[in-house]
């Protein structure tokens, strides 16, 4: 029974080592850890990709929420999971780009724990106005707040999220004298604005639909590189402040720092096989994200660019790790 049992130990072990061959995997289920509650969007959206790729691999994709702690409570759960090749993380842009440079001690370090293997979307952010505010381009609201007739005031919802950096990026870069407010919710946020505390708005789109919709709202802008599918008529922050780049919300897949290079190239070929789904795309774009295909070299380096990106940002409001 003993040599069974090491033979058995040990064909275990081949098959899960780094270099095992990707045709074979996966031989089991595939489990893949969300740092984000069940029913929120990046919910949805690791679901649904799940769901194709599970059946594209003939394996289920489970996936496991671990919300709390700004991302580190489901790091800490993917860290820990068997180092098997068959677990992942789908993690967004705040955990991994904001959470180490505003925590103290995070309990993970995105060099030595993880490897990137795929871009899935990107979440552009909106740049709103009440109604009946004083301005219907990005253009003219700029030039309001640098004249000084009235103060401004930008909502955001979180403090440190990727909406908040966002206002402090255009703040800086446009030369405004506005005051950022960050809301514990995007509906904390939508009432500020709508009440007429704040003047502006900037936040993901998931969230700025139904307002938009009631027409109690307007668009000025989107931080996206292009203008949106369905939105030919809502220019990009570009087009008003020129060389300003791409400020968005993302999704990346990681694995393991042990990940195979194989199955690391398996999965991001399957992820963007999957991606180029026009029903996933059309179920993606009605959630506010867009897909987008990256290698895995293009993804490092994709992470890597965006790290410092918002690490410079954090840099200027000057912040103690807390």
């Amino acid at each position: 029974m003993k040599v069974l049992a090491h033979l058995a130990a040990a064909a275990a072990a081949l098959l899960f080592s780094p270099g095992a061959c990707a045709d074979d995997w996966p031989v089991k289920p595939v489990r893949v850890v969300l740092p984000t509650a069940a029913g929120s969007a990046p919910d949805v959206i690791a679901r649904l990709l799940g769901e194709r790729l599970g059946q594209l691999w003939k394996q289920p994709v489970i996936v496991e929420n671990k919300p709390g702690a700004s991302g580190v409570i489901g790091i800490s759960a993917f860290k820990q999971a068997p180092a098997d090749q068959h677990g992942f993380l789908l993690a967004q842009a705040a955990v991994i780009a904001v959470t180490p440079r505003t925590l103290a001690n995070p309990r993970f370090d995105v060099d030595a724990d993880m490897t990137p293997i795929a871009l899935v979307a990107l979440s552009p952010m909106m740049i709103l106005a009440r109604q009946d505010f004083g301005a219907n381009t990005l253009a003219e609201a700029f030039a309001l707040a640098r004249s000084g007739r009235q103060p401004i005031t930008v909502a955001a919802t979180g403090q440190y999220s990727i909406p908040h950096l966002s206002a402090e990026y255009i703040r800086k870069a446009a030369g405004l004298d506005v005051n950022i407010v960050s809301f514990g919710s995007t509906g904390g946020a939508l009432n500020a604005l709508v009440n007429g505390d704040a003047q502006l708005m900037v936040d993901g789109i998931p969230g700025v639909g139904a307002m938009r919709q009631s027409g109690r709202i307007k668009a000025l802008a989107t931080t996206a590189s292009e203008r949106l599918p369905g939105e030919p008529g809502l220019p990009t922050l570009a087009e008003t402040l020129p060389g300003s780049p791409e400020l968005s919300g993302w999704f990346v897949l990681f694995g393991r720092k042990n990940a195979s290079a194989e199955v690391v190239e398996r999965v991001n070929r399957d992820v963007r096989q999957v991606l180029q789904d026009p029903r996933l795309a059309a179920r993606f774009v009605e959630l506010g994200v867009f897909p987008r295909a990256l290698t895995p070299a293009e993804t490092a380096r994709f992470v890597a660019d965006e790290r410092q990106r918002w690490g410079r940002v954090l840099d200027g409001l000057k912040i103690e790790a807390r």
